[in-house]
């Protein structure tokens, strides 16, 4: 999950040389694992594309959730998948947490 609000603190604090905070952040603000929060904050330190379509935070859990109800756990999980770059893990933890 991924806002711009989010970036805007994490760049900030990665600008400040307090990349470990920045980490912290992450996971307090979208709940994942110390894997996928280190991978996220490094990938916006070398400006790699966080996504890889323009879906916002808010319409992914929308869309994941309807996905989720109508076509079940593994679309969603595909869905997650193919709107984010995420790996199979992080994409099933989402849903997960839908």
């Amino acid at each position: 999950m991924m806002s711009e609000e989010l970036n805007a603190i994490v760049l900030s604090l990665l600008r400040k040389g307090k990349k470990v905070t920045a980490v912290k952040v992450v996971r307090n603000r979208t709940g994942w694992g110390l894997r996928e929060a280190k991978e996220f904050v490094d990938k916006l330190e070398v400006g790699a594309p966080l996504t890889r379509s323009s879906i916002s935070e808010v319409d992914l859990t929308k869309k994941a959730r309807a996905t989720l109800q109508q076509r079940g756990k593994l679309f969603a999980i595909k869905f997650v998948r193919e709107h984010t770059g995420w790996g199979l893990k992080q994409s099933k933890e989402f849903v997960d947490n839908l």
